[in-house]
């Protein structure tokens, strides 16, 4: 399966949801075509990755048009995209005309809580959990491992836990047209 992951933050950004984007896209491109569309410089590149970025310092109708298009030129079977209205708008408009399914994270709790105070914001959030799964789980971020403290396995093999099972939730959701 092609999957387009579309996300707001990716590393260098050091945002957990920025993390958690790099480490879903590892753990599927094992069996999936994974493309990254995001903002930013630089990006982190993994192994069997495609990642595309779109200058985040550009105006904001610059850039979210720029992320539209991009949306365009990027053949996928499902599209995972996370909160934040810079991705939630381009990737709502480009699901309407294509009709491709998308899985909708709401990886930033917080992102997602400031969009509720704004009329635009929440109507376009409303509008991508209407056209979309939707996920609002995301698997803690990585245990430290720490100089001169006891090596975490049981944190370590909790956190393994936990990712096997969103992986599976996540296949179970794109298993569904939307």
């Amino acid at each position: 399966m092609k999957i387009l992951i579309a996300t707001p933050l990716y590393p260098p950004e050091i945002a957990p949801i920025a993390r958690y984007v790099k480490e879903l896209a590892t753990r599927l491109t094992t069996t999936h075509s994974i493309t990254i569309l995001t903002y930013g410089y630089i990006p982190e590149k993994i192994e069997g990755v495609k990642i595309i970025t779109i200058d985040k310092h550009a105006p904001r109708l610059v850039r979210i048009a720029r992320f539209f298009f991009a949306l365009f030129k990027i053949k996928a079977d499902r599209i995972y995209s996370l909160n934040g209205a810079s991705v939630e708008l381009p990737v709502s408009l480009h699901s309407f005309l294509r009709s491709t399914p998308i899985v909708f994270c709401i990886g930033d709790t917080q992102a997602s809580l400031h969009a509720q105070k704004s009329f635009w914001h929440s109507s376009l959030e409303k509008l991508m959990r209407h056209r979309s799964q939707t996920q609002s789980t995301v698997p803690n971020d990585k245990p430290e491992i720490l100089p001169f403290e006891a090596y975490p396995t049981q944190s370590l093999a909790k956190w393994e836990n936990e990712w096997i099972a969103h992986i599976k939730e996540v296949m179970k959701l794109f298993s569904y047209d939307t």
